[in-house]
Parts: structure tokens; C-alpha cells; sequence
């Protein structure tokens, strides 16, 4: 309810009381993870997921959030093993194919992350996540037409200015400068709305 509520620093306290009480229990050490990544602590969320592990080996979300702390520290080799034993672990997760797909992709494999994002997409269609990561993914391959075509999809899965400016910029890459301009005109026309509110 805490990490529900943005109360991360309350989540925090009181998920490292929770593991002096049940120092056993590896679901415990995995919230105490997600608390300390929530506040700025990689090291010690790197620790407690670590902990899970030891606990639970087939704790997949424990070692897919290993592999984002890594990633996010810059240790892509490590980030990509960890995020691909969560999906092998859990292979009908889409979350752990996207996050699998999203270290691929920082360690530069497109084309190893485009069938990742893939995969996710087949497991949970619509996913407006995991179809902006596979557009990004086909830009950084320079298939704009293709991406053009996965932004749409993102659009009519959740309308926001990112997903409006990412198709137009995927359209304008395909030749499609009209078509382009129209996205931009309704991204600018998000962003203001969401600024009004």
C-alpha cells in the first residue's frame, strides 16, 4: 500500500523491519529490493534481491530486478544474463521478456531484443510499454517503416505525447511527412492538456 501510495521512503522502513521478522522468507527480501531501487539504493536493493536468490533460486522477479539494477549501473553483461535467467525462469512473463529485450538493447543487440519484445508481445498483445521499447528497437535498426507501424499500435494502446512524438518521428524517418506533422500537432496537444491539469 505504501509503494501504491508513492510513500517509498514508509514502504522502505517498514520492509527492513519486515526482514528482521521473517529473515527467511525470500518474497520479503524482494520487496525490500523494490523498496531500496524505489529510493535510490542499487547497492542494497542489488543485496536484498541477492538474498531472495539465496532463499529462492527460482525467484525470477528477484533476479530480473538484479539484472535492471545492473543495468542501470552500467554492467550490461551481467544486466543481460540476469534479465535472461528471469525469462527462462518465467517463460510466460511477459515483464520479464521486455526487461530481457531492454538489456539486450542497452548492451547493443537490436536484433536479440527485437525478438525479446517480440516474445513479450505475443504473451500480452497491446502492451504500450513493450511496443514503444520494439519501435525504439526497430529505429536504432533503421527500419522506420516498421517502427511507424508498432508507434501506431502504441498510440491506440495508451494516447500520450511520447507515443504521438515517437510515431511522428518514426513517419518523418519513412517519408511520411505529412502524416509525421499530424503526430507532432497532437503530441504538442498532450503535452499542453497535461500541463493544464
Amino acid at each position: 500500500a505504501y509503494k501504491d501510495a508513492d510513500r517509498y521512503p514508509e514502504a522502505l522502513r517498514q520492509y527492513e523491519a519486515l526482514a528482521k521478522l521473517d529473515p527467511l522468507g525470500p518474497t520479503t527480501w524482494y520487496k525490500l529490493g523494490v523498496a531500496q531501487q524505489l529510493v535510490g539504493q542499487p547497492d542494497d536493493a542489488a543485496a536484498s534481491y541477492a538474498q531472495a536468490l539465496k532463499l529462492d533460486p527460482g525467484e525470477w522477479r528477484s533476479r530480473m530486478n538484479l539484472g535492471l539494477v545492473r543495468l542501470g549501473q552500467g554492467d550490461f553483461p551481467r544486466a543481460v544474463a540476469d534479465t535472461k535467467q528471469a525469462a527462462d525462469a518465467a517463460p510466460n512473463e511477459p515483464e520479464a521478456w521486455n526487461n530481457y529485450g531492454a538489456a539486450l538493447d542497452a548492451a547493443g543487440n537490436p536484433a536479440g531484443a527485437e525478438a525479446a519484445y517480440r516474445k513479450a508481445l505475443a504473451l500480452r498483445p497491446g502492451s504500450a510499454g513493450t511496443l514503444l521499447n520494439l519501435g525504439r528497437c526497430l529505429m536504432t535498426q533503421k527500419k522506420p517503416a516498421d517502427a511507424a507501424d508498432v508507434f501506431g499500435q502504441a498510440v491506440r494502446a495508451d494516447d500520450t505525447a511520447m507515443a504521438r512524438k515517437l510515431y511522428g518521428d518514426a513517419l518523418k524517418a519513412a517519408g511520411r511527412g505529412p502524416e509525421a506533422e499530424e503526430q507532432y500537432r497532437q503530441a504538442e496537444q498532450r503535452k499542453r492538456a497535461g500541463r493544464a491539469a
